[in-house]
C-alpha cells in the first residue's frame, strides 16, 4: 500500500502531467487563457548523485528526477505491465520479434520510434542500444545492475532503428528491458571517451550536469548535491507536459523540509516518510 503522504501529489502535479485532448475550436475568441506558468518545486532529503546505473539505488526524489529526464526501451505502469516506452513495441513470439533458436539460445528484435530525440536533437539509434550493452558490461565501469545485460551475446544493429539481440539462452525478461536492464547512453557524445579514457568516461560531467536523456524534461541548471532544475523538452517524442519548469532539492533535514513546506518553498515533498500526523498537521496548515 503507498503511504498516505505528499509524495501522492507528483501522481497528479507531475506524472500525470500530459495535457488532455479535446475537441479543437476554431473561434479564438473563446478560448480560456493560458494559466500563468511557474515552477513547481519538489524535494527530497536523498542527496542529488547524478544519472544511470552508477547512481542507481531506489531513492525516491532521485529517481523521478531520473525518469523525467529520460526514457528507456521499455517500463511498467501503475499495475506492473510492461509497455513500450522508446522502442515502438514490444518484441513478441506472436510478431515474430522474439525468436527462439534450436540450440536454446534466443533473439529479440526491438524496433524504435523513429521520432525519439536525445535532449541535443539526435535520434535514438540502433548504434545507442549496441554501445549502452557495451557499457553495461564493462567490468571497469560501476554499473550496478548487469544481470540482464550479462545474459546477452549479441546487439547487432539491423539498420539506423532496429536492433536484433541476441541472448545467451531463453531469458524471460529479453522483451521488456527497462532501464534498469539496459540504461540508453547517447553513442556520439560518450563512445570516444568509453574506448580511450575509461576513467575520463566514468568520471564524466554527463552523469550530472552534461546529462543528456529522451524524456519529456532536459536539464536546464546543475547544483551539485543539492539542486536540479529541468525544462520542457520540445523534442519530446510524447505528449508534451503541462508543468512547463520543476525544481529539485536535496533538503538533508526532514524538519527543514516540514518548514519549506509551511513557508510555501516546497510544493512537493518525496523524501522520507513525514508520518500521518504531520501530514494531517500540513493539511490543516
Amino acid at each position: 500500500m503507498k503511504r498516505p503522504d505528499l509524495a501522492l501529489a507528483l501522481t497528479f502535479l507531475v506524472v500525470g502531467c500530459a495535457a488532455p485532448r479535446g475537441p479543437a475550436s476554431n473561434d479564438a475568441s473563446s478560448a480560456a487563457p493560458a494559466p500563468p506558468q511557474r515552477t513547481i518545486v519538489v524535494a527530497t532529503d536523498a542527496e542529488l548523485e547524478g544519472f544511470g546505473e552508477m547512481f542507481a539505488g531506489g531513492k525516491s526524489g532521485p529517481e523521478h528526477l531520473q525518469a523525467m529526464v529520460h526514457r528507456s526501451l521499455a517500463d511498467t505502469d501503475e499495475q506492473g505491465v510492461y509497455f513500450a516506452q522508446a522502442a515502438a513495441e514490444l518484441p513478441s513470439q506472436a510478431n515474430g520479434t522474439w525468436r527462439v533458436l534450436p540450440d536454446g539460445r534466443s533473439e529479440t528484435i526491438w524496433k524504435l520510434r523513429p521520432n525519439a530525440l536525445w535532449h541535443d536533437g539526435t535520434p535514438l539509434s540502433a548504434e545507442d542500444v549496441r554501445f549502452s550493452w557495451q557499457v553495461a558490461i564493462a567490468p571497469d565501469v560501476p554499473y550496478r545492475s548487469r544481470s540482464a545485460a550479462m545474459q546477452i551475446e549479441t546487439v547487432e544493429p539491423i539498420d539506423a532503428n532496429t536492433v536484433n539481440i541476441r541472448w545467451k539462452n531463453f531469458y524471460v525478461g529479453g522483451g521488456r528491458l527497462s532501464a534498469r536492464d539496459l540504461f540508453l547512453l547517447p553513442s556520439h557524445r560518450l563512445e570516444e571517451t568509453f574506448l580511450s579514457d575509461r576513467q575520463g568516461f566514468v568520471n564524466s560531467t554527463y552523469w550530472s550536469s552534461g546529462f543528456i536523456g529522451i524524456g519529456p524534461y532536459r536539464i536546464v541548471d546543475w547544483e551539485p548535491g543539492t539542486a536540479a532544475h529541468i525544462g520542457v523538452f520540445d523534442g519530446f517524442f510524447g505528449e508534451r507536459p503541462r508543468i512547463q519548469s520543476i525544481t529539485f532539492k536535496s533538503i538533508p533535514d526532514v524538519s527543514t523540509g516540514i518548514a519549506n513546506i509551511l513557508a510555501g518553498d516546497v510544493d512537493v515533498w518525496l523524501g522520507s516518510s513525514l508520518g500521518t500526523e504531520t501530514i494531517q498537521f500540513l493539511k490543516e496548515q
